[in-house]
């Protein structure tokens, strides 16, 4: 089949690090089950598309924020899809408006198959007011367009009155570096890592929070550090409360990292850091990009959210309950202790990653099932 896949994320932006790998393994997935995927993405503030043979071009610029929102549904897509012989337009949602229906309208028209990809469902809570207004009204007309609905974050069988189909959110297994992590019972420091958009629907200050009760007892057998890589959101006190509570030897803000320098964070840290605070945007069910991202990696890593994707009595993951409690260091500990007893832990997460969260088992069939 003949595949456009449609997303505006801007893959320069710093906070787009996580949502371009996983655009990048959605396409090689549908390629790798034998169709051709043509696919846009911006770059500051340009559109471009890039076609089957790899082939970047350029469709349209943009003059800035509100400028891109009015013309992002750009006529020359309209054209690729008449001249290419598209089958199936796959578009990753950026909200509901005026444009949009006027765009799904067009392509409908055409006789074509549309996806709409939902990143993160329900998300009333987690968009700015005003926006969330001009949302709410257009998005009651999308499902005279859309064909399916895809989502990863909450098993529901129809959004906004589409058929939904779940798809487990998954990563490139072979494009992720694996680190075999051993684990001592007489180490005496233990290296926490959170890599993420740092917000507060994180729950890092849950974190942060069990930090402090924990260095405010006496006699303690370990240090436990923390490492938070990745942007922060502007508004987030987290780097308020660690200088409040005397933290700064055990917490650390180290920006954005990728490449080989992220590789070096995770082999250098022993338990990865979760979703905390998904309840805070009413989210109690959801399949994280991140924790796959470990899971890949071989890290053990912590977590406050019931996640598809896994049983829920793995060794390799220590749950906590989804509400705003500060996070018992003490139980990380003996999380950590347990793992000093389990053989080769990293690679059975891996294997586990490949089993299950590998792009190309997810949309094996997804275009010709819908037909």
């Amino acid at each position: 089949m003949n595949i456009l896949y449609i997303t505006f994320v801007d893959i320069k932006n710093k906070e787009s690090i996580g949502v371009e790998k996983k655009i990048i393994g959605q396409v090689k997935a549908i390629k790798a089950n034998g169709n051709k995927v043509m696919y846009s993405f911006c770059e500051d503030d340009k559109f471009y598309l890039v076609d089957d043979c790899g082939e970047k071009k350029l469709i349209c610029k943009f003059k800035g924020r509100i400028d891109k929102r009015l013309h992002m549904y750009n006529k020359k897509i309209i054209d690729l899809i008449k001249q290419n012989n598209i089958d199936s337009v796959y578009i990753r949602y950026a909200l509901s408006d005026m444009m949009l229906i006027m765009f799904l309208k067009k392509i409908k028209k055409l006789n074509v198959k549309i996806y709409l990809d939902i990143p993160t469902y329900p998300y009333d809570k987690d968009v700015d007011k005003k926006k969330m207004i001009i949302d709410k009204f257009f998005r009651q007309f999308i499902h005279k367009y859309v064909d399916n609905v895809i989502i990863s974050s909450n098993k529901v069988d129809r959004v906004f009155n589409i058929e939904a189909t779940f798809i487990d959110n998954c990563v490139d297994i072979d494009s992720i570096k694996y680190t075999e992590h051993k684990y001592y019972l007489e180490k005496e420091c233990i290296e926490l890592l959170a890599v993420s958009f740092i917000r507060k629907s994180n729950g890092y200050d849950r974190l942060i929070m069990g930090l402090k009760e924990y260095y405010s007892q006496n006699n303690l057998d370990k240090i436990v550090k923390l490492k938070l890589v990745g942007p922060v959101e502007k508004e987030n006190n987290l780097k308020h409360m660690v200088d409040k509570y005397n933290l700064e030897n055990y917490v650390s803000f180290e920006g954005v990292k990728t490449g080989e320098e992220l590789d070096m964070y995770f082999e250098c840290s022993d338990i990865a850091i979760g979703a905390l605070g998904d309840h805070r945007v009413g989210i109690k069910y959801k399949a994280p990009l991140k924790s796959r991202e470990y899971c890949a990696r071989g890290i053990p890593f912590i977590s406050a959210i019931k996640d598809p994707g896994f049983k829920g009595n793995e060794d390799f993951i220590l749950t906590f309950d989804g509400n705003d409690t500060p996070i018992d260091i003490h139980k990380i500990i003996k999380f950590y202790e347990s793992l000093a007893y389990k053989n080769n832990i990293s690679q059975t997460m891996r294997n586990y990653a490949y089993e299950n969260f590998d792009w190309k088992i997810k949309y094996k069939n997804l275009f010709e099932v819908k037909k």
